[in-house]
């Protein structure tokens, strides 16, 4: 009997896990850091690598996060990092369950979008 290899890539360490939350906290900030550097036009050298470095981090996060499997996970994670939502407004938005299930969906959440990224980014 031949056993199937399902796992590709390895799992996210801890650090890599921690640097996906890092992005993720980050991810408002730089989305505003990208479109005030669009209007500004003429770049110089290190506002253009800062640009090419948000906006190659900020699309590999959105990548990570359309590749959550899970609609509710997904949800949660675009609610609370994409869109912003402060953790207390997420918990309220699913009050039907408890908050540390909410806590649980975010953390499975980040586990994912830091095993995606270890491919889109290395």
């Amino acid at each position: 009997m031949i056993a199937l290899q399902l796992d590709f890539f390895e799992e996210a360490t801890s650090e890599e896990i921690e640097r996906a939350k890092s992005l993720l906290k980050r991810y408002r900030r730089h989305k505003d850091l990208l479109a005030e550097l669009e209007r500004m036009g003429n770049l110089s050298d290190k506002q253009q690598a800062a640009y090419n470095l948000y906006l190659r981090m900020n699309q590999a996060i959105e990548r990570s996060v359309r590749l959550i499997i899970d609609v509710e996970i997904r949800e949660t994670i675009k609610m609370r990092f994409i869109d912003g939502v402060r953790r207390k407004e997420v918990v309220w938005h699913f009050r039907s369950m408890d908050p540390s299930t909410v806590d649980r969906r975010i953390n499975k959440g980040i586990i994912s979008v830091a095993n995606s990224l270890k491919i889109f980014v290395g």
